[in-house]
């Protein structure tokens, strides 16, 4: 899948964005699709299932009841980057819809990293009465992107744009379509809510690669049901749900011969089909004194059935079933008005592998694959001081997970997994920001020019390691694990003036990552500094947006996605040096 990410649940507009088998393309969708993002971390999001990796709740707001619009936007950037994008939306008292369009393509750093991604997009909200209301939505994307293979150090060294000569000739990429639509409905009265969220998707895959050729079809389908309902007890205030996901997908892949690009004779194919369950419930209680007890309780439950047809037509028939598992959580909060909070849970979750995982890109079946179960201790507070203007977030984490996942690649580029063990996973995450002037500023203020400045920063501490590792009778037990590296620091600077003008700058560093389990080979420590800043106005009904940015301004050599634990030493994917962008866009309301 393109840019598949695992161990992370994804939902779009509350509909599951992860599919059946565990991965999640989040590169199908455009940045502007997304409104609003909220990130729960870890093993904690029981109304979302049990992974240890967290929830990723992604929304878009259709059009704004009583308002109409259209837009236009078009940017330029290096390496042949170009986006454009035509966005219109239409709402009266009871509905809204939005329809929207974006286009982008890059020619890439690096030989053999073209991109190009089309996204035809459309949403809608619909109110029947005070009480229902309807989201329909419709996504189809196209994406096809070149892959250029990683790099050994010298290799590195000697040319960083380069692409491994064999992913030329075999047009190593990815091509993909998906068709993905769905309805939401909403019953709301003073006590009770219910959602229902129905959703189907249609994928059609091609990966040629340098050993195979590898082709995919699927239809898929998910569902999630929640009720909820809120009473007061007392001097308590209870807020329950109950609720569940069913999720399954028919897919046909097949893995054919490669001849530089093309498909050639068959090697296999195989029906699968994945089906996943999850049932949930919650409890939330507000105590007096401000204090606030949850409690959750989820059971997942997921199945693989295989069937594969090979070159001579032989079938053969497998099942995998991940047992269920039954995941709670706890947690307790308490604040003190708007400006004092602290809150610490303990949570358990598992991950059963995906199914990339399980079914590698050569087509072998790995029955040697464990769930990764984890529990996790978490503690932090918030704190808003100086009159709103110094907010302060920090938390501190614990988590263990037995039969931890770790990636390897062997010699002709396939990446395989396998369990490794236990990991020890400890870490500190800390954010302030202070807003030196508010929106409303006096004619009279000396700084009334300025609209807005805020300062901020976040840093990560991640103390993880492997604490019982042993493969092929090397013992990895105590050394960091794989691909994290301990520090992370990002510092921003936002400024408006009341003329329009903007500007923001972060700077981000990353302290080295360890990218084989020995712990002896190393990416190197990237300190990266970005900007934007640009103008906007509105006037009458028109507003336009005109900017200009950049990344990588410190032009650092750096590897980005590398790859763990690589054959022959192939770790290293360089990234782009210095990056130059610039757009406008013009919106018009009637």
């Amino acid at each position: 899948m393109p840019l598949g990410i695992r161990n992370l649940k994804t939902y779009w507009n509350e509909l599951p964005l992860t599919d059946a088998r565990g991965t999640t393309a989040i590169n199908l969708l455009d940045l502007s699709t997304v409104s609003t993002a909220e990130i729960i971390k870890g093993p904690a999001g029981s109304l979302y299932g049990a992974g240890n990796g967290g929830v990723l709740l992604l929304r878009q707001e259709a059009a704004t009841l009583q308002r109409s619009s259209a837009e236009i936007g078009m940017s330029v950037g290096s390496f042949g980057t170009f986006r454009h994008q035509q966005a219109a939306s239409i709402g009266n008292q009871r509905s809204a819809l939005a329809l929207q369009y974006v286009h982008h393509q890059s020619e890439g750093y690096r030989q053999h990293t073209a991109f190009e991604r089309d996204m035809l997009a459309a949403h809608g909200r619909f109110y029947l009465g005070s009480r229902h209301s309807w989201q329909p939505f419709l996504v189809y994307s196209r994406v096809y992107y070149e892959i250029p293979g990683g790099l050994t150090l010298e290799e590195y060294n000697t040319n960083r744009r380069q692409a491994r000569p064999d992913f030329i000739v075999q047009n190593a990429s990815v091509a993909q379509q998906t068709l993905l639509g769905g309805l939401a409905y909403r019953y709301q009265t003073r006590r009770w809510a219910t959602n229902i969220a129905l959703s189907g998707s249609h994928t059609a895959f091609d990966n040629p690669f340098t050993t195979n050729y590898k082709t995919e079809e699927s239809i898929a389908l998910n569902s999630r049901a929640t009720l909820t309902y809120q009473h007061i007890w007392g001097k308590t205030n209870w807020h329950h749900t109950v609720g569940g996901e069913a999720q399954w997908a028919n897919i046909t892949a097949g893995n054919l011969g490669n001849r530089q690009g093309n498909r050639d004779t068959l090697h296999f194919s195989d029906d699968i089909a994945p089906l996943q369950y999850l049932a949930f419930a919650q409890t939330e209680i507000g105590l007096p004194r401000q204090w606030r007890f949850n409690a959750a309780l989820s059971y997942s439950q997921l199945r693989y059935a295989l069937r594969r047809t090979d070159y001579l037509q032989s079938i053969s028939t497998d099942t995998l079933t991940f047992a269920g598992v039954w995941s709670p959580r706890i947690a307790l909060s308490k604040t003190w008005g708007k400006r004092w909070a602290i809150h610490g849970s303990l949570s358990y979750g598992f991950s059963p592998p995906v199914l990339d995982e399980i079914r590698t890109s050569d087509g072998s079946i790995n029955h040697n694959l464990a769930a990764e179960r984890g529990m996790n201790y978490e503690i932090g507070g918030r704190a808003n001081l100086a009159n709103s203007r110094l907010f302060i977030d920090a938390c501190a984490y614990w988590l263990r997970i037995a039969d931890a996942m770790v990636r390897y690649t062997t010699d002709n580029g396939t990446v395989l997994f396998q369990n490794a063990g236990a990991t020890d996973n400890r870490g500190v995450e800390l954010m302030l920001r202070y807003q030196w002037l508010h929106n409303a500023i006096a004619p009279n203020d000396k700084h009334a020019w300025l609209s807005q400045l805020d300062t901020w920063a976040s840093y990560t501490y991640s103390n993880y390691v492997f604490d019982k590792y042993i493969d092929k009778g090397i013992d990895y037990s105590g050394n960091p694990l794989t691909g994290t590296p301990p520090h992370v620091c990002v510092v921003g600077i936002d400024a408006a003036m009341r003329l329009g003008f903007y500007a923001h700058l972060t700077y981000t560093f990353t302290d080295r990552v360890p990218l084989n389990d020995a712990h002896t080979v190393f990416a190197n420590t990237l300190h990266n500094l970005r900007a934007r800043w640009g103008w906007q106005c509105s006037i009458g009904r028109f507003s336009a947006n005109v900017y200009m940015g950049g990344d990588n301004l410190l032009n650092q050599m750096y590897s980005l996605g590398n790859d763990l634990n690589a054959f022959s030493n192939r770790y290293y994917q360089p990234a782009a040096t210095r990056t130059w962008n610039s757009g406008a866009q013009l919106t018009m309301r009637f």
